[in-house]
């Protein structure tokens, strides 16, 4: 390659690309963009199960902050129990007589519009109010007793199922916790 001076401007004697040039940088390319969308990809996939299995995590712990301070404030556990509906009066205005206004439960309902999700719901009996607490992936709850006859129980203790991840490599957790009625009497 010579370079003449043109009105003061280097001028080249190039003659392009050859056919094979070109074909071989369009699959170089090819084969780097596909490199490049497949950790692109697997990079995404894997956040993706990293934030439903936090989201998961952290709707438990909601769940177990507020279903915990519920127990420990609770003068006992109501004849309406189940192991998978919690009913617990909690003695709000301190008179020590239970009032349906006092008694509260807690279950796992369907979300609406269906599908795998499912709520963690706080209803007062009472009034009929309802608290969603728990929104995301949670799927059942299993409360058991310290006692045969629940009314007797001062312990519960709560296990919680969520999904970790998401359509068919769904993976059920466990958290499981044990909570004394501070209040029970």
């Amino acid at each position: 390659m010579s370079l003449v001076r043109r009105a003061g401007h280097p001028h080249r004697d190039d003659t392009g690309l050859t056919l094979p040039e070109m074909l071989i940088s369009i699959i170089v390319m090819g084969i780097l963009g596909s490199i490049v969308t497949a950790a692109v990809s697997s990079s995404l996939d894997s956040y993706s199960k990293v934030d439903n299995d936090l989201r998961g995590l952290q709707d438990v712990r909601t769940v177990q902050e507020r279903l915990s301070r519920d127990l420990r404030q609770a003068r006992g556990v109501d004849p309406g129990a189940t192991s998978s509906d919690l009913a617990i009066w909690i003695d709000d205005n301190s008179d020590y007589v239970k009032d349906a206004n006092e008694v509260y439960v807690w279950r796992v309902v369907d979300a609406p519009g269906g599908g795998i999700n499912k709520h963690v719901e706080r209803v007062n009996q009472g009034t009929g109010v309802v608290q969603t607490i728990g929104r995301t992936l949670i799927a059942r709850a299993v409360f058991t007793y310290s006692a045969a006859d629940v009314t007797q129980a001062d312990v519960v203790t709560s296990t919680i199922e969520y999904n970790a991840l998401i359509g068919k490599l769904a993976k059920l957790r466990h958290v499981t916790f044990a909570i004394k009625l501070r209040n029970y009497g």
